[in-house]
Parts: C-alpha cells; structure tokens; sequence
C-alpha cells in the first residue's frame, strides 16, 4: 500500500465509474500526496459478506448518506469496484483524480481519505486539523454502518500521512482575532495514528478526542479545549 492512510498502491485505480449508454466506465485514482484518513469498521465479525449493489444501495437511498470526509463538494461522483462501492470528489480539470473518497468494502468496513485538505492553501505546509468535520464523518459512518445491520459499538482508526516538518493551524475561537494566525509547533514524524471504539451513548467529538490530542502533541502544542 502507498502508506497506512491509503487503500490503494499508488497508481491503483480506487474503482470505475458507473457508465451508461452515453458515457464509459473509467477508472479513477486517488491523488498523491498527504492525507488525512478515517476507517469505521465492526467491532467483530458481522459474519457475513455485502454484494456491491448492497452497499450502493444502502449509501444512496432513500438519499446519498456515504459522503467523503468534507461533504461540501458541489459535485460527487460513484464508484464500482471488485470489493467495494465509493463516493469521490474531484476537479473539473481531472476527473480521473478522486481529492476526496468514502470507499465501503464488502467486509462492512468504512474507510475514507481526504487528499486535498493538506494540500489546499489553508494547508498548504502546515496541519489543517479540522475537527469539526472529521466528528461529523465518524457519526455517518457508524450511521451507514448501523444501516447494514452493524449494530455499535464501532471502532475507528484515524491518522495524518506525509505531515513530518509541518506545524499544525491553531483554530480561532469564535468572537477572537488571531495575532498569528500561521502554523505552531512542528510535527517530527511522518505518520499520526489513532484507535479507539465510537459507543452510542458517546458523541463523535468525544471519541475522537484522543486522536485530536495526539495530532496537538505531535506538533509539541496544547490542545484548545
């Protein structure tokens, strides 16, 4: 694999897209680089194997609710592939090129991976840790899993790769100005990971709160609570 935060080698197609009588299916890849990932999976075997056109239809009906990490794109796309079915985002420019995917494998297991935050200007050399919306997948995640018959509770691993050498952007608290507003600390190793369970009585924030404090301490800088 390209990293422990890539279910692909690289230059490994995630999957074709789905064709119709206007247009072929193509494959598409996930772009290079950092990423920030998360895998939902069962907390044990659910002893069963999902049909693609299962997964398709429990993320899509009655509304598309497998959504990539950051779910503002305008404009998403799906995948078929031989263990599983994906949503992706990617530019007009190349179509060919997922910047954001949600794959969910045959197995059960959710395993999403944003490559365009790190990279976008905001991130650009430095740590865009946004919390809010990593919370937020967690909670679809286990939703979407739960809808499969996966009952909770649901173990999460989440991690950063490619971040050695970069500082991390500390959030502005809302009401309050930032006199320096660029990247604190600096990260010393290449690849953040963490693992914990997502109980139902527990909200998403809460669970993933030790992957957010280790990301801070990685970087040498406390985390705002």
């Amino acid at each position: 694999m390209d990293g422990p935060g890539k279910f692909r080698p690289a230059g490994e197609p995630i999957g074709v897209t789905e064709g119709n009588f206007l247009q072929v299916s193509k494959p598409v890849c996930l772009s290079g680089g950092p990423v920030i990932w998360l895998r939902v999976v069962p907390n044990a075997d659910p002893g069963r194997i999902w049909q693609v056109r299962e997964l398709r239809e429990a993320a899509t009906r009655p509304m598309v609710d497998l959504l990539p990490l950051d779910p503002g794109w305008q404009s998403l796309g799906y995948l078929r592939s031989y263990d599983g079915f994906a949503v992706y985002a990617s530019s007009l420019e190349s179509p060919q090129i997922a910047l954001d995917v949600v794959i969910v494998f045959t197995s059960g297991e959710v395993w999403a991976v944003d490559a365009w935050t790190l990279k976008c200007r905001d991130g650009e050399n430095a740590i865009l840790l946004r919390e809010e919306v990593l919370a937020a997948a967690l909670g679809r995640y286990s939703a979407y899993l739960t809808k499969l018959g996966i009952n909770p509770p649901h173990r999460w691993i989440a991690g950063l790769q490619g971040v050695k050498d970069r500082g991390i952007i500390i959030p502005r608290r809302p009401g309050t100005i930032s006199l320096n507003p660029g990247p604190r600390g600096i990260c010393l190793i290449d690849n953040i990971i963490c693992e914990g369970d997502h109980v139902a009585d527990r909200s998403p924030s809460q669970s993933l709160k030790p992957f957010f404090t280790k990301v801070f301490e990685s970087c040498g800088v406390d985390r705002p609570e």
